[in-house]
């Protein structure tokens, strides 16, 4: 059998154990939001008498972020910030994880993992791309994570 095949098989199966640690950790903490829009988890989300929400309240680990994008209609990319520096992502075909560092306003992503299956129309390149290319964030009062990318692009996250 071909060793390349080999490494990879084995890579991406350490890669989905480590995502799959991440991800049970993650999900001990606070529920998976599935609607966007209605919040089911028991964190606060950081809302005011007007509904709206409080930015300096928010924090990047509170939530699974959901791509707000026009390839990404079904919801199917998601963004989850560990406290512990570590990060997980779903797209519409792969499992992507790896570091990330931030401080009051700035964040970067270290190098990143994924999962290595094939599927033909995915948004998954350009989307791990664009993560990569972060270097700012902050959220609205609607309760979005704004990501500031390299060339003046941003990506919203509800």
């Amino acid at each position: 059998m071909n060793t390349k095949i080999i490494y990879g098989a084995a890579f991406a199966v350490v890669l989905l154990v480590v995502l799959y640690g991440i991800s049970q950790k993650n999900d001990s903490k606070a529920p998976v939001v599935e609607n966007p829009i209605v919040s089911t988890s028991t964190k606060p989300v950081a809302e005011n008498p007007e509904g709206e929400a409080d930015p300096a309240r928010m924090t990047l680990s509170m939530n699974t972020w959901r791509w707000i994008d026009a390839r990404n209609p079904a919801g199917k990319f998601t963004l989850t910030f560990g406290t512990d520096g570590r990060f997980s992502a779903k797209t519409d075909c792969n499992g992507v994880g790896g570091s990330y560092t931030s401080s009051k306003t700035t964040l970067s992503f270290g190098q990143m993992m994924s999962t290595l299956m094939f599927c033909e129309g995915s948004y998954e390149s350009e989307f791990s791309q664009a993560l990569s290319s972060a270097e700012t964030y902050s959220f609205t009062n609607k309760g979005e994570l704004i990501l500031g990318l390299k060339g003046g692009n941003v990506m919203t996250f509800r």
